[in-house]
């Protein structure tokens, strides 16, 4: 049995909204395991409120709060600059809190 139009749409939405929240990994990774640098427990902390605050953005995108930061045009497009803005507020959060070793 084919998944229902709503139903499909409520996967799409949680599809987007769970990666969005799971991209606060991304810098932790790639400074951690590639840059060899230890990350504080702050840094992290940082990088995944900006993640949560990102998919809480995407997920009330029609809220007042979040339409007059988003950009209009379509979801898609507003989920990239969300996107976008949570991996370089979680980039600059874990560069400011790592250091060698």
């Amino acid at each position: 049995m084919l998944p229902r139009p709503a139903a499909l749409a409520d996967l799409r939405i949680a599809v987007a909204v769970s990666g969005t929240a799971s991209m606060f990994l991304t810098p932790v990774l790639a400074v951690a395991l590639v840059g060899g640098r230890r990350v504080a427990r702050w840094s992290y902390l940082l990088a995944f409120g900006a993640a949560m605050l990102g998919a809480l953005a995407y997920l009330g995108r029609g809220w007042p709060v979040f339409a007059a930061l988003l950009p209009e045009g379509h979801k898609y497009q507003q989920l990239l600059i969300i996107c976008l803005c949570v991996l370089a507020s979680g980039f600059a959060a874990v560069l400011a809190g790592s250091r060698r070793g």
